[in-house]
């Protein structure tokens, strides 16, 4: 069983997150701003003129068009959502990951750190957050407190706050889910499961049973598109008559 004990320091960040949430209202599509431009592929599944998903060059992974598909929920609602997900006959959709600095499973061990020298808290290494990724260097978006803050009374920086949302629709200011869940020893026996605030720029955890966290999926590489079972059936029978017209041609 992992263990994790979650700072207080969030407790003290209430009106701010209500700051963030407005800041990241009217986000829109910065260019010039982060990688976004030139990392992500649109990816049409059905040929319907409507994006269904992003391919990141830089990661070889597939983003979901939609950032905010079913609104928040609590963890369990949403986990259910997502192993259910099926995207124009694409199944193998999952939550973002987070790896720990030091390799393996994230841990606080108590305490934020500013400097990104830890995967909890503020401008966390995007190399291990998928989620942070995305906001750091994909979108270019500032968190709260800069790495040469040290929380508490140091003024936020200039600037943060999701002000860029990329080409992606949906997008908010507020909690996402990552796919690991953890037990707290300072809330002996309760579930958490880590999470990447996009208003403010922190990862850290928060309780499952919490109805207000949203569901961003991925999916490894670069999604094709799935013909529907119908389709199978008509390509099936463009390849036969393909061989026909090419023995004749023999």
């Amino acid at each position: 069983m992992n263990k994790l004990t979650i700072p207080a320091t969030k407790t003290a960040l209430a009106a701010v997150l209500a700051m963030a949430a407005t800041a990241g209202a009217h986000g829109t599509a910065v260019p010039g701003q982060g990688t976004w431009e030139t990392a992500l592929q649109p990816r049409d599944y059905n040929a319907d003129g409507v994006v269904d998903a992003y391919y990141d060059i830089s990661r070889n992974l597939t983003w979901l068009a939609d950032a905010d598909p079913i609104g928040a929920t609590d963890y369990h609602t949403g986990k259910a959502w997502v192993d259910s997900l099926t995207v124009h006959g694409t199944t193998g959709w999952r939550l973002p990951i987070i790896v720990g600095v030091a390799g393996g499973f994230p841990s606080c061990d108590g305490y934020y750190t500013y400097d990104g020298s830890s995967e909890c808290g503020y401008n966390v290494p995007a190399a291990g957050s998928e989620l942070a990724h995305m906001n750091q260097v994909l979108l270019g978006n500032k968190p709260y407190w800069d790495t040469s803050s040290n929380g508490g009374n140091t003024p936020p920086q200039p600037g943060w706050g999701l002000s860029n949302t990329g080409p992606f629709t949906h997008l908010v200011a507020g909690d996402y889910t990552t796919s690991h869940t953890v037990f707290s020893d300072f809330y002996i026996g309760e579930e958490f499961v880590w999470l990447y605030q996009f208003g403010l720029g922190y990862q850290d955890a928060g309780e499952v049973v919490l109805p207000t966290t949203h569901f961003w999926v991925v999916h490894d590489g670069d999604v094709t598109a799935v013909p529907e079972p119908g389709g199978w059936a008509l390509m099936a029978a463009g390849l036969a008559v393909l061989g026909l017209a090419r023995r004749r041609q023999g």
